[in-house]
């Protein structure tokens, strides 16, 4: 029940749920009225400042969380509650407002936490792209997208070959080297809409959607060259066994893409290595 109304909520407009939160603000504003005060209400004035704190931004609802406790002293001193002194309803409009900015603060902590969470479990730590999970994901949802507007998907496997000679030879800490420029040149190398990924230990992927089969060869073709060139700069004896497939009809899943294209690279590495090898599904 709360997961698809989370899901209603994230795909709405600041303008509708700020829309939203005033409409909430003012029904607990006149049950609060209605009821009197000896009926807390006060759990029901944090829903409108809750959901604007972690749908919409955080300035967002301190602005909700004042209109709420000012709204609260209004219902108060509305529904005839006496006070002993005119500054007992600031007093209380001023600690209600610390509580809820209180709450915003912590909503907006853990919301931070929880997409800093999401990104390292999508995320290669020593590269900084995406990892095997990640990059499995997203190639599921292109697939999905193809499905619909049947344009091109190129995925593209990468095989470092030599690169235990480097690790046995200068170490793991140039190993870690080479992973790093190699992901850093397929970072630098591709469009906004690409993503390369480190699938674990020395091999690599891309993924080029919407992308033309004769553009795609020459920008493998490209990446190829930039990515020896950068080999040879760094001392290292790495090259690349590439296997590449541009499906121009929807593929049944990622499981089946990956495979696909990890077999065209080992076709490469039997051949020899350090080659592309790119077909048409």
């Amino acid at each position: 029940m709360i997961a698809p109304f989370s899901h209603w909520l994230s795909r709405l407009s600041r303008r509708q749920l700020l829309h939203l939160a005033v409409l909430l603000l003012m029904l607990v504003i006149v049950l609060d009225y209605l009821t009197g005060p000896e009926l807390s209400l006060s759990v029901l004035y944090l829903i409108p400042i809750i959901m604007t704190a972690w749908y919409v931004r955080i300035s967002d609802a301190m602005v909700v969380a004042g209109v709420s406790a000012l709204s609260w002293m209004a219902a108060d001193i509305g529904s005839g509650l006496d006070y002993s002194s005119h500054l007992v309803p600031v007093w209380n409009t001023l600690v209600r407002f610390a509580l809820f900015a209180l709450v915003v603060q912590l909503l907006a902590r853990i919301k931070d936490q929880l997409q800093l969470l999401e990104r390292l479990v999508v995320t290669d730590h020593l590269t900084g792209l995406k990892n095997r999970r990640g990059f499995q994901q997203l190639l599921a949802y292109e697939i999905t997208r193809q499905g619909r507007y049947r344009r091109p998907l190129t995925l593209a496997y990468f095989d470092l070959d030599n690169f235990k000679a480097v690790n046995d030879t200068q170490g793991h800490q140039a190993g870690d080297q080479v992973l790093i420029r190699v992901g850093q040149v397929l970072g630098e190398g591709v469009r906004q809409v690409d993503t390369p990924a480190r699938l674990g230990g020395d091999e690599f992927a891309l993924l080029m959607p919407e992308m033309e089969v004769e553009v795609a060869i020459a920008r493998l073709q490209a990446l190829r060259g930039q990515l020896l060139a950068a080999m040879e700069v760094g001392g290292w004896p790495v090259t690349f066994s590439i296997g590449a497939v541009t499906f121009v009809r929807p593929v049944s899943d990622a499981r089946v893409a990956l495979e696909t294209a990890d077999g065209f690279m080992y076709q490469v590495k039997q051949r020899g290595k350090n080659d592309l090898l790119h077909r048409i599904w």
